[in-house]
């Protein structure tokens, strides 16, 4: 947060995101990437619009903002 990253700047390799699979059961698929993000983000309790910890999370920690 700190420096300014946020969702937009979370990623995969080109190759994950455009390449699809060859082989084995999931043949043909590439990774969802912003499915994945929105997981992960709900997961963690962080904000899906941003990608960061809520400001709550960060004072419970004792993480000044």
């Amino acid at each position: 947060m700190r420096e300014g990253i946020t969702r937009e700047d979370d990623t995969l390799p080109a190759r994950l995101l455009n390449e699809p699979k060859p082989d084995g059961p999931t043949k043909g698929a590439v990774a969802p990437l912003e499915e994945l993000k929105d997981d992960f983000y709900r997961a963690m309790g962080y904000d899906l619009a941003t990608g960061n910890p809520p400001d709550s999370m960060l004072a419970s920690l004792g993480i000044k903002k």
